[in-house]
């Protein structure tokens, strides 16, 4: 397929090696100057020779330009959240995914590698980024072109997923298994097996190497929100302790096996391998900390549960949670909309539902003017953020917009054009973009631009602002798991640190008057930059998966049951 003009094209994502662009139905890969395109091109025909199973989003055609050059390859288009949304509470129960759900797709994952095996391809970077699945639980494999396909090499491998005996690039079946461990012992636990925290501050990619896992270490401390594997079959705890401390690389039927004698707690809402009596987690003996749910006095301050007497599924956010029966409401109007799963639920401050999608958000405008809805197109898989009666998102050609929601119709204003790698985040009418190109970063705010070298890859962000100080609290987790923090105002940066670790998801944190505050179990930690001073208020509500708000002197704090205030 010859590829005359790429400026017609829709970029919706970029990563080191290359630009994938809108095709009609389907999407092409565009590969970068940097990129060896002879290999490359050697990869995809092989690639394109293989019986792959359908799962495999593979080329099916490649591309060159007007000179008959290669420059990459046409593919099937794959829509589905990533595997690591498995390991977020909130997204689990909201979408009501299950350990049996999970177990369904390793196991479907694990016959797929076997068969890749059996043709001489190895993954090499198999990572929960890189496997999707739909609300169906179709699963799709992604990023093949750089697999290890006979005798052409995988170059590239995520730290958290490599196998620590992989010798230079010799990525064979032992080093998938390795990595499919992890993984699976992510989506059912929620925690990464080297995760914690040790007392000697030990990182991640150390503990690897020296095995020291979480399975039955006592030294690690864990967050309260992982979900506990006592449920778990002990065939499968004693593969997963081999592998990632014995230095075996050799799995069986345990995924089978647990996965065909399942039993159903009531109690706990939870599967549990049935081989047991009884359901492990309600064994006393197990000594499951159950997270304690406490109303009163916390050093002086009153805390209040505001859906006490709610019929709570999950909140959702500040102002709205889903229902037993399976609505979502806001607490605000009182009105409901039916939860659909793989969708996302907003409403505006006079209670208008807005439904988000992969790539477009639905306003509901039977409240309006009793037309048909307003449907907005975005780019894929980006956010929107609704604040008050206006709605943020990025359209299709990579600009930041705003819809302001009005009784006579809806305007919509272009606010700034951002590069096809973008993230943002709006609060109090305030926004701030971070603009990613290659080895540096563009922070946009008031209008204002300024540069941040940058080299490493972003698995993770939190973008939060300060009302009080007027400045903005950047933190960025990248493939290592290092954290950098960066407080930023008109001024310039007036802090800039990787000493700082989280345990919590980083756009839970919040910041006011120049004080960082950081959900851990059982309290909420603050830490003032300036003085260089950390410092902890209990509350036993709090864990490391709680959203902190902070309001004037009030904190809202919102967990998956409820949502409270501590004033």
């Amino acid at each position: 397929m010859i590829m005359r003009d790429l400026s017609k094209l829709l970029p919706i994502a970029e990563g080191g090696e290359g630009i994938i662009y809108e095709y009609d139905n389907a999407v092409v890969k565009i590969y970068k100057s940097c990129v060896n395109l002879s290999s490359k091109q050697k990869k995809v025909q092989l690639l394109m020779q293989k019986v792959l199973p359908p799962q495999v989003i593979c080329p099916v055609e490649e591309v060159f330009d007007n000179r008959k050059n290669f420059i990459g390859y046409l593919m099937n288009r794959a829509c589905g959240e990533e595997f690591r949304k498995l390991s977020n509470k909130k997204f689990t129960v909201s979408s009501h995914i299950n350990t049996q759900d999970i177990l369904k797709m390793l196991v479907e994952i694990k016959d797929i590698l076997q068969k890749l095996h059996s043709q001489n391809i190895y993954i090499g970077d198999l990572n929960d980024r890189n496997i999707l699945f739909d609300q169906y639980f179709n699963l799709y494999f992604i990023d093949c072109d750089s697999w290890a396909i006979e005798s052409e090499k995988c170059m590239v491998v995520q730290d958290l997923f490599c196998d620590p005996l992989l010798q230079e690039n010799y990525f064979n079946e032992e080093t998938d298994t390795y990595a499919y461990c992890v993984l699976a012992w992510k989506a059912l636990t929620r925690i990464h097996p080297f995760g914690g925290v040790l007392p000697d501050d030990m990182n991640i990619t150390e503990r690897m190497k020296k095995g020291i896992s979480v399975i039955d270490n006592t030294s690690v401390k864990i967050p309260r929100t992982v979900k506990d594997w006592k449920n778990l079959s002990p065939a499968f705890l004693t593969v997963m302790k081999n592998v990632f401390e014995n230095k075996t690389r050799k799995i069986g039927t345990e995924f089978e096996d647990m996965l065909a004698d399942l039993k159903f707690c009531k109690i706990h809402s939870e599967y549990y391998y049935g081989e047991y009596m009884s359901c492990p987690l309600c064994n006393a003996n197990a000594k499951i900390l159950i997270k304690p749910v406490s109303q009163g006095v916390m050093e002086g301050l009153n805390l209040t549960a505001v859906l006490k007497e709610q019929d709570i599924e999950a909140v959702l956010n500040e102002f709205s949670y889903i229902d037993k029966n399976q609505y979502v409401v806001d607490l605000r109007s009182g009105r409901k909309e039916r939860f659909v799963s793989g969708k996302r639920y907003y409403f505006t401050s006079k209670g208008i539902p807005v439904i988000e999608e992969a790539e477009r958000f639905i306003l509901k405008s039977s409240l309006l003017s009793g037309k048909e809805d307003f449907v907005f197109e975005k780019k894929y898989r980006s956010m929107i953020i609704v604040e008050q009666d206006m709605i943020y998102y990025l359209n299709k050609q990579n600009s930041l917009c705003a819809v302001t929601v009005l009784e006579q119709g809806n305007s919509v204003k272009k606010i700034e054009q951002c590069s096809n790698t973008a993230y943002y985040h709006i609060e109090r009418n305030q926004y701030c973009v971070i603009n990613i190109y290659s080895g540096k970063w563009i922070l946009s705010f008031y209008g204002y631009h300024y540069e941040i070298e940058y080299k490493d890859i972003v698995i993770n962000y939190g973008i939060h602002y300060d009302s009080v100080s007027d400045a903005w609290l950047i933190v960025t987790e990248n493939q290592t798991s290092c954290f950098r923090t960066f407080v930023i105002n008109k001024s310039g940066i007036l802090l800039d640190t990787d000493k700082i670790k989280y345990q919590c998801p980083l756009n839970h944190l919040c910041i006011s008057n120049n004080i960082i505050f950081i959900p851990t179990d059982g309290k909420i930690r603050g830490y003032a930059y300036k003085k260089d001073r950390f410092k902890d208020f209990v509350c036993d509500v709090v864990d490391s998966d709680s959203k902190l708000i902070k309001k004037g002197k009030q904190f809202v704090i919102l967990n998956n049951e409820n949502i409270y205030y501590l004033n």
